[in-house]
């Protein structure tokens, strides 16, 4: 209707800044992992020892249409992954009771391919580089790069 408007009948206009050279498009590989493209609905475990930030994270994901709880440490935590399945854990890694990376390690080990996201003010995370489907979120982060973040690695691991 637009071209319609503006006098160009069937014609597709796009805006220099967004366009894109037909060259450079090719099939899509059939092996890559399907895009998830949104958290709605998601059963989410949020391992924040911070009740200021946890509630932050729980309002944020639960206005998306997640499924949360939230907890302040690996202990109970684990007491949730034992009761009841989730698509994703988001851990910081200083909690009182044990290190995100052995929460993560532990949950991973109860429910394989469990991705896990590891909100952190670490830049880095020993002993985390083995542990499969991971990502660093770094803080502080804003609602839309934990969901961008939660995005990411369910595309990576098409969940």
């Amino acid at each position: 209707k637009i071209c319609d408007v503006l006098g160009k009948p069937g014609a597709v206009a796009v805006p220099r800044a967004f366009a894109v050279d037909a060259a450079s498009l090719r099939e899509p590989d059939q092996s890559a992992a399907v895009a998830v493209t949104s958290i709605a609905g998601l059963r989410v475990l949020v391992c924040e020892e911070e009740a200021l930030i946890r509630m932050d994270m729980l309002d944020s994901l639960s206005e998306q249409g997640c499924e949360v709880q939230g907890v302040a440490s690996g202990k109970a935590a684990l007491n949730l992954l034992g009761a009841a399945p989730f698509d994703i854990l988001i851990v910081d890694v200083g909690l009182p009771d044990m290190s995100g990376v052995d929460l993560a390690r532990r949950a991973v080990a109860m429910h394989p391919g469990l991705p896990v996201i590891f909100a952190t003010g670490e830049r880095t995370l020993p002993g985390a580089a083995d542990l499969p489907n991971t990502a660093l979120l770094g803080k502080p982060f804003s609602a839309w790069d934990l969901t961008d973040a939660m995005l990411r690695l369910l595309s990576k691991g098409a969940v």
